[in-house]
């Protein structure tokens, strides 16, 4: 899930969809470089327009660029997932994916399910259980952010991959730069929707 900020001066608008990972990214650019993090993204209230000068909003972009490239230990890790085989079948999968995959089965254990759940920061395998009632249990959780891929019995081999979180973030910005650059001596409105 993403949420969007809406950049418009008079009829020129352009959206930006930030994901969970980069929204990540910009917390933690946040903690060291807040002023220009503040004048791109932080609004005081969902749905209300902000108007920034174009000039403000292009040079934050510029040096939150240039953070992206002289910290990338601020930048937080994404993590994806690939099967080798589609749920349910032996036909070859091999896209990658976000987010998470239940009723795992790990070789050798007949009485438990997995959930593997991946995101920013995030690559961990859960081992749930059938409780007394019925209902799923946490019985454990394995941070797999050093392994490479685990294997199951529903899916194969499942891959996993570590990705920086500001690949994405640095294009969506450098379109910003452009966009605010075409606006000199304007006001932009800008929203979080």
């Amino acid at each position: 899930m993403g949420l969007d900020v809406v950049y418009s001066s008079g009829q020129v608008e352009r959206s930006v969809r930030l994901t969970d990972a980069e929204w990540a990214c910009l917390d933690r650019l946040r903690a060291t470089a807040r002023p220009p993090v503040d004048t791109l993204f932080h609004v005081p209230d969902f749905g209300r327009a902000v108007p920034v000068p174009a000039e403000e909003l292009a040079g934050a972009a510029d040096a939150v660029l240039q953070l992206l490239r002289d910290r990338p230990d601020v930048q937080p890790a994404t993590y994806q997932w690939r099967a080798q085989f589609l749920p349910g079948t032996t036909q070859p999968d091999g896209r990658w994916n976000g987010g998470a995959m239940s009723g795992l089965r790990l070789p050798g254990d007949p009485d438990h399910f997995y959930l593997l759940r991946v995101g920013p920061d995030q690559c961990e395998l859960e081992k749930m259980a059938v409780g007394a009632d019925g209902r799923g249990v946490s019985a454990g959780r394995e941070d797999l952010r050093g392994r490479a891929h685990v294997r199951t019995e529903t899916l194969g081999r499942v891959d996993l991959r570590r990705r920086p979180a500001g690949a994405g973030l640095r294009k969506k910005l450098d379109e910003l730069r452009r966009f605010f650059a075409g606006l000199t001596g304007q006001r932009v409105s800008k929203v979080l929707c």
